[in-house]
């Protein structure tokens, strides 16, 4: 069973999986980066950004970053 995390924007319904690359985007990790941090592959941490950012309906990585800073995940 998923967990649903839900933040400021009752839209943007983050898995905790989801908010753990949130995390690490704040961070300035690259996608490889966060690849081996979490145990993932490149495609799978791509796959999973594109969500976010379709979530969050934000365009880049970058503003992936400034919505958690925003909201508190650092």
């Amino acid at each position: 069973m998923k967990r649903v995390v839900t933040m400021v924007m009752p839209e943007a319904k983050l898995t905790v999986r989801e908010l753990e690359v949130v995390a690490l985007i704040v961070k300035g990790m690259r996608y490889k980066e966060i690849a081996v941090s979490l145990g993932l592959s490149y495609e799978t941490v791509k796959t999973y950004v594109g969500r976010i950012r379709k979530k969050l309906g934000v365009s880049s990585k970058t503003e992936v970053a400034m919505w958690a800073i925003r909201n508190g995940i650092e």
